[in-house]
């Protein structure tokens, strides 16, 4: 406590050359570089993993409806006509 009592009555934010400033430079630090560099080869595996996870989890959404889409339409056809080799085709999928 005693640390932060005292950066608080000697901080001046006018003062340029401030001693008690955590905040010295501008520099900028990019994303990767960001999660990545306190990373062992663990954490680099875990990172990976669950950005191909995620990828392949937000791809199933789309996939089915476009499989359950084409089964429907099959399913459309295949009632008009009384032909149901189509369906047994989508139903393979």
């Amino acid at each position: 406590m005693k640390v932060i009592e005292d950066r608080v009555e000697n901080y001046q934010p006018e003062s340029k050359d401030n001693q008690h400033s955590d905040f010295k430079g501008t520099e900028q630090i990019d994303f990767w570089y960001l999660c990545t560099a306190r990373a062992n080869s663990g954490d680099l595996v875990l990172f990976f993993l669950g950005t191909v996870s995620s990828i392949v989890f937000g791809a199933a959404l789309p996939s089915f409806c476009l499989i359950f889409g084409k089964m429907m339409d099959n399913l459309g056809s295949s009632t008009s006509n009384g032909d149901f080799s189509s369906m047994k085709t989508s139903a393979l999928y």
